[in-house]
């Protein structure tokens, strides 16, 4: 059952001062009140450790100890027990620094009577008794602050940390006395820095209670550390300053895990995207198998076997239109095999990449000589304008059929009498070649289309020439294998420029090989 009495050690060593207060407390209900003395500090401290008691009367002035270290010696005996100091006149001074190191309350002997020593007996047990649970509530406060499973930190409204626990101190790397030097603003992910500073001024203007976000801090070792942060501002008083209360819990393999799930969605659909690729390809393939590959050696045959018949019938001219045909059929043809076994030899893995450093020039000269005879048959004007020597590195087969593309395309697609004209210039690292026509052009919605296989985009050139689709995809897998870029500018009916590039030096191809595989 709880106690009623209050049980109270009066240690004086004056008997006048001992009847007095007896005398003062005679008046109190019997049973409500317990007075014990003692002559001096160590057998005061011997009575306390045997027994209970509410409250220490406490005279400054003892045979065996005198001044502050007399509170002192009690204090490290009997912690929890209220002190009232009972002092002279002329110590009133040194009741009063008693009070600052713990003493409940100060009485000056001489100045006291009843009423105002039962109020200072009650007030100083009711102040021990708030401080003892203000202690505790500490205590649990700081256990709770300590052994948090999370990060805990107080910081100023300028980003200080102010007070932090040890699993912040775990989370960030440093010591408990580092961190409090440094500022968690400067320990922030710039990229973070403005959403978080957005929340802040929200809190600092009362617009919101809280937040939670997202956010990466700068760990001891030099890496980034994903947490999430959720704070709230503290006003303690008004005289207080302002501190905001942060809880940071790692969330670094929480987000690793959804990075390599986004990755995982990025390579699946990456697969789904070159599965459909495979699929249009196969598609395509069927296509020119079964109808471009069987629709020229359908012609060659009529042609063949009409003149096979009919050799002896026919005149000079007709043999000589027949034999042109046959040569225009045979030379679609092969361009459409060497296009199609090109395509066949990347798809299968088969393509061997061979880069290296050879003249652009030279090679221009080369495909020239051969397109010249072509386009000098449509009356077409083919310039080449070179203002430099070009070296470049890349697998020069490669490049010789993207040419080869790009010119016999202009070509198809421009009538007689047009210009095609070759240019090239160096641009970062890299020689842009571009093949400008006065051709027919190319419609806006089918310049998105025609570097893709899934299309299925031919037509027709200028004097009916046939076309497989092939060749600009083919022209699209080459550049990029080798580093470089492909596009197009094109104003329908009045011509097409295509521009792709070649890098001046090693490293380039094979960035773009490794990206690629």
């Amino acid at each position: 059952m709880e106690r009623k009495e209050i049980r109270i050690l009066q240690i004086e060593d004056n008997p006048g001062d001992v009847r007095l207060i007896k005398e003062m407390l005679k008046d109190v209900r019997q049973g409500r009140l317990v007075l014990n003395h003692a002559a001096d500090l160590a057998s005061g401290i011997e009575f306390l450790n045997s027994n209970e008691c509410d409250l220490v009367l406490l005279d400054l002035g003892l045979p065996d100890s005198t001044g502050l270290k007399t509170l002192e010696r009690l204090h490290e005996a009997k912690r929890v027990v209220p002190v009232v100091i009972m002092t002279g006149l002329d110590d009133e001074e040194l009741g009063f620094e008693a009070v600052k190191m713990g003493a409940q309350d100060y009485l000056v002997k001489g100045q006291i009577d009843s009423n105002i020593l039962l109020r200072s007996i009650r007030y100083a047990i009711e102040r021990k008794r708030i401080d003892e649970k203000l202690r505790r509530s500490e205590e649990r406060f700081r256990s709770t602050f300590e052994q948090a499973a999370v990060g805990i930190a107080h910081v100023s409204t300028e980003g200080d940390w102010l007070r932090v626990n040890s699993k912040l101190c775990g989370i960030l790397g440093y010591t408990s006395e580092k961190i409090l030097t440094m500022n968690c603003i400067k320990m922030t992910h710039p990229d973070d820095l403005g959403r978080d500073q957005e929340k802040i001024d929200e809190l600092l203007s009362y617009e919101i209670d809280t937040y939670t976000i997202e956010k990466r801090y700068m760990h001891k070792d030099g890496y980034y550390v994903w947490c999430q942060l959720t704070r709230s501002l503290v006003e303690e008083s008004p005289e207080a300053p302002k501190y905001f209360l942060s809880v940071i819990e790692d969330i670094t393999k929480r987000k690793q895990t959804e990075l390599a799930l986004e990755n995982n969605a990025r390579e699946m659909s990456e697969l789904n995207r070159k599965l459909k690729e495979l699929n249009a390809s196969k598609d395509k393939f069927f296509s020119i198998v079964a109808h471009d590959l069987r629709s020229p050696f359908s012609a060659l045959l009529g042609f063949s076997e009409y003149m096979h018949k009919h050799i002896e019938e026919l005149t000079h001219d007709e043999i000589k239109d027949f034999s042109f045909r046959i040569y225009k059929s045979l030379n679609s043809l092969l361009k459409l095999i060497e296009n199609l076994l090109q395509w066949a030899r990347i798809n299968t893995g088969k393509m061997e990449f061979s880069p290296d450093r050879f003249s652009l020039n030279e090679l221009l000269d080369e495909i020239l000589n051969i397109y010249n005879i072509n386009a000098g048959r449509k009356n077409i004007k083919l310039y080449c304008s070179l203002d430099n020597s070009y070296e470049v590195y890349a697998d020069k087969d490669m490049i010789d059929s993207v040419l080869r593309n790009l010119l016999s395309n202009a070509i198809k697609f421009t009538a007689s009498g047009g210009e095609i004209r070759l240019a090239a210039k160096k641009r970062n690292g890299y020689v842009e070649v571009s093949v400008a026509d006065t051709g027919i052009g190319i419609r806006k919605e089918d310049m998105e289309r025609m570097f893709r296989i899934d299309e299925n985009l031919t037509r027709e050139g200028t004097e009916n020439e046939k076309g497989t689709g092939l060749g600009l995809v083919l022209c699209r897998e080459f550049v990029q294998m080798n580093g470089g870029t492909i596009e197009v500018e094109s104003e329908h009916g009045k011509g097409s420029t295509f521009r792709f590039t070649i890098p001046e030096e090693a490293g380039k191809s094979e960035e773009a090989q490794k990206s690629l595989s």
